[in-house]
Parts: C-alpha cells; sequence; structure tokens
C-alpha cells in the first residue's frame, strides 16, 4: 500500500477507491456519512480530510432529501438540499462533481446543478491563479558589478 501512494497515480487510485467505497456504503449499507467520516479519517487521513467529511455529510443529506421526497414531504425535501447545496458550495472540488450534479438532477435542485461546478471552476481557477503567481515571484537577484 505504502508504494501504491507514493506515487500521483497511485494517489489517484486510492482517492478513487475511497469514493467509491463511501457512494457504496452511503447507498446501500444506509450508514451515516458522519460514522464512514470518522472511521476513514482515523484510518487513512491523508486520503479523506475535512474537505471528504463536509462533501460526504452533504451527500448524505440528498439521501435524506430523497427519503423525504418519497414520503411527499416538499418542505424537508428542499430544506435537505438546500443545506446539501450550501455544503457542496464550501468544498466543491472535494469529490466526484458529475455524480454530485446527477443527484441534483434527480431532486430538480437546478439552481444547485449550476451553482456547484461554477463554484468547483473558481476554485479550480484560483489554484491555477496560485500556481502561476507562485512560479513567477520567486525572488530576482539583482547582479551588482563594481568598477
Amino acid at each position: 500500500m505504502k508504494k501504491l501512494v507514493s506515487t500521483t497515480q497511485g494517489a489517484r487510485l486510492a482517492g478513487a477507491l475511497i469514493e467509491a467505497m463511501m457512494s457504496h456504503m452511503m447507498a446501500h449499507a444506509r450508514h451515516s456519512a458522519e460514522d464512514l467520516a470518522t472511521e476513514l479519517q482515523k484510518g487513512c487521513p491523508d486520503f479523506f480530510g475535512a474537505d471528504s467529511r463536509t462533501f460526504y455529510h452533504a451527500r448524505d443529506l440528498l439521501q435524506l432529501a430523497r427519503d423525504a421526497r418519497a414520503r411527499k414531504e416538499n418542505a424537508v425535501r428542499d430544506k435537505h438540499v438546500n443545506d446539501a447545496i450550501a455544503l457542496f458550495m464550501q468544498v466543491p472540488t472535494a469529490g466526484d462533481l458529475s455524480s454530485v450534479c446527477a443527484e441534483l438532477v434527480d431532486l430538480r435542485a437546478f439552481h444547485g446543478v449550476t451553482a456547484v461546478p461554477l463554484a468547483a471552476a473558481a476554485a479550480l481557477e484560483a489554484r491555477a491563479e496560485e500556481s502561476r503567481f507562485a512560479a513567477h515571484s520567486q525572488t530576482n537577484v539583482d547582479m551588482v558589478v563594481s568598477i
């Protein structure tokens, strides 16, 4: 395992594995995202941090919204959807954006389908800008020539 996660590709693979496991557990076993997040943060903190915890809490809220929809509790559904969107807006790049959008479409939360990807794009652009700035802000040393 140590060799796997020491490469960029291996780290991505480990992250994808955790994503798949969390999605499966939340969909089929109905464990709370909070319980799973606690265990994952203990077991693999490098791949499951605070942003992931927030992301999966939001996914759990979407499941609660689907449950409320099935019971025809529209006000409860709307509250869970809006709370989930607010959390996704805090961590828009923490998880699988395509699955989030699919869930939001299923819940007819089209405002979230547009807001969350825009927040993700803004966050990614900000990161890219920081990288460009860091690369160009290296200290320049002026040469002093004595005559």
